[in-house]
């Protein structure tokens, strides 16, 4: 099961797009800081749990960036069983596929339910990290869209004051009007100042927080496709099915190796069914040089049927003597190819039609051996007659 880990790559691309795109944070932060400082720092408390989410949003990012390289360098390991490797503990995504191959080695091959318990498992703890990312960026916006209405809730009653200010009471002079417009005037600006500070604050930071996430999760999607392109090159697909019965036998750990052996057991014998798809050829040409001897042999048969005709000797013995052989024949050919699958039918057929053949020249040969005793016994016949009337005659002279 030591596959080779070519597939699998460390996300060094990632990593660089995500501190590129911090750094250029932090440089168009640092350029436009000093001209809004002061809006900032209107409301440093709710500014400063803006901040905090914000940071704490980037580090969930670059944590799963390191987990995927803790599982990329725990598979790498394993595969390529390199010292020590047995000690050192899996990362919390790879904890169900350490469980599954602890103790194996080579000869581990996993099933296809095995292969999507796993890959659903690593899906779901990427999935839990993800939410985690998303939970923050929500935050962040609710956290700027709270600091809004916090601004005009703000803003509204120094309105209100404002106004009510402008009203000159007795002893008022214009100077002192003047100064309380202008202190109205200045909370409202704070309050707007707080609102349009933290939706500012709360908007860009979950706009930066989704950028690295976008780069953290495409990370993510390469290791998980990776990670099926290297399970799948050592899965085999199981003959009896994904069904709930085989899935808790497999659980309880006491067929699986059983199946393994099945598995194995199939494979060697369809490598010998191929071998003997490759031998039928040879076969088929056996088979058609055996049919033309017994072609020649009946030619020759048939040749001599023809001769027995004239031969006085031909007793009853040497018939049945071939006609035994003929049958020893067909039945060595019966046990040779009887036993034989459906793949050749076709070659069974043709030794019927050679046995018939055969039994037809059997019978052709008994006939003639017939028609020759009828001739025979009609010739002595004849030749008692005449010896008998010869006898007469000779006497009667």
């Amino acid at each position: 099961m030591r596959a080779e880990t070519q597939g699998f790559s460390q996300p060094i691309q990632q990593v660089v797009l995500m501190l590129t795109s911090l750094l250029l944070v932090m440089v168009g932060s640092y350029f436009m800081f000093p001209s809004v400082a002061p809006i900032f720092l209107s409301s440093p408390y709710l500014n400063g749990i803006i901040l905090t989410v914000f940071f704490f949003g980037i580090l969930c990012c670059f944590w799963q960036i390191f987990v995927i390289i803790a599982a990329v360098n725990w598979v790498e390991n394993f595969a390529l069983d390199r010292p020590g490797h047995e000690f050192s503990d899996p990362p919390r995504l790879l904890i169900p596929l350490a469980s599954l191959l602890k103790g194996k080695k080579s000869k581990t091959i996993l099933t296809s339910s095995s292969l999507n318990s796993i890959l659903d498992s690593v899906a779901t703890r990427l999935n839990e990290a993800r939410d985690i990312t998303r939970y923050v960026i929500n935050l962040l916006i609710f956290l700027g869209l709270l600091g809004t209405f916090y601004g005009l809730a703000i803003t509204v009653p120094e309105v209100v004051n404002t106004i009510k200010s402008l009203v000159p009471k007795e002893g008022q002079t214009g100077i002192e009007v003047f100064d309380n417009l202008m202190a109205g005037l200045e909370g409202q600006l704070g309050g707007m100042g707080t609102a349009f500070a933290s939706s500012l604050l709360g908007l860009a930071g979950s706009l930066v927080v989704g950028l690295l996430e976008l780069f953290a999760n495409h990370g993510q999607n390469r290791f998980y496709m990776q990670l099926e392109e290297w399970l799948s090159s050592f899965t085999s697909i199981g003959i009896f099915g994904d069904s709930e019965n085989v899935d808790e036998s497999t659980s309880n750990g006491n067929t699986s190796p059983i199946i393994s052996a099945i598995g194995a057991q199939i494979s060697e014998l369809g490598q010998m069914f191929e071998k003997s798809i490759e031998n039928n050829s040879t076969t088929n040409n056996q088979i058609n040089s055996l049919s033309k001897a017994i072609e020649e042999v009946a030619g020759s048969q048939l040749t001599s049927s023809k001769t027995v005709s004239s031969i006085d000797g031909f007793d009853k013995n040497s018939i049945e003597k071939l006609v035994s052989s003929q049958q020893d024949l067909n039945t060595l050919i019966k046990g040779q190819f009887g036993e034989r699958s459906t793949r050749d039918l076709e070659n069974l057929t043709r030794l019927r039609n050679i046995e018939v053949q055969l039994s037809r020249l059997v019978d052709e040969l008994a006939n003639a051996r017939k028609d020759a005793l009828s001739e025979l016994r009609s010739d002595l016949a004849q030749l008692s007659k005449a010896m008998i009337d010869l006898a007469r005659n000779s006497s009667k002279g």
